[in-house]
């Protein structure tokens, strides 16, 4: 696991069996939305199997933090690396449906159920 700290937010990445978690904490905004680009264009470049984005822990997340994940899932989405954004309180997530990001990025309840959507897209179809 490495951590990453920034103004306003820190940043914990592991690796898991199935994909990448990027933990988030803290609050996202204009002054620590760049140290989101950078880690996940890091690890987006290294083609993961799956990156899994954990919000369980972000207080706020302002227009620039939303910009970030709309790069990073157009990004993942061209390499074909499945993203999926765990965990984001209640008034993370009104954000994401006010902003329409909900069209862009899959959110799921908590890390172990994006773990299992990111199987389900590496699994092959019948």
């Amino acid at each position: 696991m490495s951590d990453s700290p920034a103004r306003g937010v820190r940043i914990s990445v592991s690796t898991r069996p199935d994909a990448v978690v990027v933990a988030v904490a803290g609050e996202l905004d204009m002054g620590s939305a760049s140290s989101l680009r950078v880690e996940l264009a890091d690890r987006l470049r290294l083609k993961p199997d799956g990156l899994v984005l954990d919000f369980g822990n972000v207080a706020f997340c302002a227009s620039a933090g939303l910009q970030v994940l709309a790069e990073a899932a157009r990004t993942a989405s061209d390499s074909g690396v499945p993203f999926v954004v765990a965990s984001a309180p209640p008034p993370v997530v009104r954000t994401f449906e006010i902003s329409r990001l909900t069209a862009a990025v899959t959110l799921t309840r908590d890390v172990d159920e994006a773990l299992s959507w990111v199987r389900d897209r590496r699994s092959p179809r019948s």
